[in-house]
Parts: C-alpha cells; sequence; structure tokens
C-alpha cells in the first residue's frame, strides 16, 4: 500500500506585514487506502482582506473533506463528480466573498489549487497562479497559470523567457471573488511510484527553478515529515536570500510503498495527519452547497 506524509511552511517575506496565503493537508485513511487532500490559497497581495478570501476558501474545502469525501469514498472516486462539486463550491465561495466585500466596502480575492491524491490518481483544480508540481526524476509542472502573460505565450505573442520577467505576471485572468464569474481548470492523472506533489504560491518560485527544486524536494529527501518540513524551510530562506518579497507557501505530499498491514481503521474514514495555517480570524461565510 501507499503511506502518504505532507509537510507546508509558511513566511510573510521580506516585505513583512500580513501572510495572506492559507492552506491545508489532510491525509486520511479509508477502506485500505489512504488519500492525500491539499489546498494552496494566495490572497491578493494588492486588495485588501486578502488573507479573509484564502482563508474562506480553505475552510470550505476542508469541510468538503469532512462531509463530502466519506461519501465519494465509498461510491467510487469518480473525477467528473468531485470536479463538478468543487465547482459549486468554488462559485459557493465567489459569492460569499464578493458578498463580503461589498458588506465592507472592499475588494478582495484569492487563488486557489486543490489536489486530491490516491494510489491511482491524482484530481486538481486550479484558480488563479498556484501551482501544482510533479517531482519524480525531473520536476513537472502540471497546472497552466490564469494570468495575461500565460495568454500571451499561448498565444505565441511572448516567449516563455520572456514571460519570466514580464512585469505583467502579477495580472491575473481568474480568481475566486474578483468577478461574478469565473473559470478553473481541471486536471485529472496517473499517479506514478516515488513521486512528490508541491502546492505553492506564486512567491514560492518567483525566483526559484526547476533544479532548486530537485535539489531540495527529490523524492529521496523526503524521508519524513520533519525532514519535509526542513526541506521547505530551506527553499523559503533561498527565496529569501534571492530577494522575494512577497508571501512564501508551499506544501508537499509524498508517498511511500509499503507492505500491507491488518487495518486497525476497518473501511473507517480516518484522518492520520493534518494541518491548517492562516492568518485570518474571520471568513466570508460560506454554507456548504447541498449534495
Amino acid at each position: 500500500m501507499i503511506r502518504y506524509i505532507a509537510a507546508g511552511g509558511t513566511d510573510a517575506g521580506l516585505r513583512g506585514g500580513n501572510n495572506q496565503d492559507s492552506f491545508g493537508a489532510k491525509i486520511i485513511r479509508s477502506r485500505g487506502q489512504e488519500i492525500a487532500a491539499v489546498i494552496m490559497c494566495d490572497g491578493m497581495g494588492g486588495y485588501s482582506c486578502g488573507e479573509v478570501a484564502s482563508a474562506t476558501v480553505v475552510d470550505a474545502f476542508q469541510r468538503w473533506i469532512m462531509r463530502r469525501l466519506p461519501v465519494f469514498c465509498e461510491t467510487g472516486l469518480k473525477p467528473e463528480l468531485i470536479f463538478d462539486e468543487w465547482l459549486g463550491l468554488a462559485e459557493l465561495c465567489n459569492r460569499n466573498i464578493l458578498h463580503y466585500g461589498e458588506t465592507h466596502g472592499i475588494r478582495l480575492g484569492t487563488t486557489a489549487a486543490m489536489l486530491l491524491l490516491t494510489p491511482d490518481q491524482y484530481l486538481i483544480m486550479n484558480i488563479g497562479d498556484c501551482r501544482v508540481y510533479e517531482i519524480g526524476t525531473g520536476v513537472r509542472q502540471i497546472t497552466r497559470d490564469q494570468t495575461l502573460v500565460q495568454q500571451e505565450v499561448d498565444a505565441g505573442r511572448l516567449t516563455p523567457e520572456q514571460a519570466a520577467s514580464d512585469p505583467r505576471g502579477h495580472i491575473l485572468s481568474e480568481c475566486i471573488g474578483a468577478a461574478e464569474v469565473m473559470h478553473p481548470d481541471f486536471y485529472a492523472g496517473k499517479t506514478e511510484e516515488n513521486t512528490v506533489f508541491l502546492l505553492c504560491c506564486d512567491g514560492f518560485r518567483h525566483k526559484i527553478g526547476a533544479a532548486d527544486i530537485m535539489e531540495y524536494l527529490a523524492p529521496e529527501k523526503m524521508t519524513g515529515c520533519e525532514q519535509m518540513q526542513k526541506q521547505i524551510r530551506g527553499m523559503i530562506e533561498l527565496n529569501m536570500q534571492r530577494g522575494e518579497r512577497d508571501n512564501i507557501s508551499a506544501i508537499t505530499v509524498c508517498g511511500t510503498a509499503c507492505e500491507p498491514e491488518n487495518d486497525a481503521y476497518g473501511d473507517a474514514f480516518t484522518v492520520l495527519q493534518e494541518f491548517c495555517f492562516t492568518s485570518s480570524q474571520e471568513i466570508a461565510n460560506t454554507e456548504q452547497p447541498s449534495a
């Protein structure tokens, strides 16, 4: 069987002040297999109360895990049905964040990347420019940024090299909470053995490249939660040494093959590991959509 472990880290960056990122992870055992459910949100730095927006989406996803994932564990983890519920969840958060902003006379928003990982498949929803990477013998960026610059690259008006230094890199084409309509991207694929999944905000990867990710987060270096935490912290410090001023946050998830054992949990839906970070003491009131 595959056993998952996760670790996360964050820093306000050289600019200091408020950290508008929020993230969370749960490792679950159900019906003899482990599942990782992870989310990374980056409150929009140019907007007021970005941490409220990011915390709202993380809270909604965490509650979805506990309310709806047990049902999918019973009936089957079908991508199209899960994606449909995630879309409804994001749309509900979008409405609530918009309403919060209107009520308080401010503008706020957040990007978000959600990952559900099993021994057989990964499912991802992405809105904005948080990223999900798969790290094995190399580094593969799974998600594509929903930004103006990425649209220019797709249209052939910029090369990836030009895009990396384009001053418009911070302009999002999609986010949660800033417009009535949004368009998430969805990704599904087969899980490969001996890989690490990295979810990060844009501040984590402005100053680093694939070689840095391999140096710090290669699968052979993910030997336990404590070591994973240390490696993430090392990358955060590397970013700051290179002058990153934005908030810097990342989560890694690693699966390790081990011999099957007597399952003391049976078919029960059990949380084996969990953590969450937010600097917000408030969320935009969000009710779960009806099933």
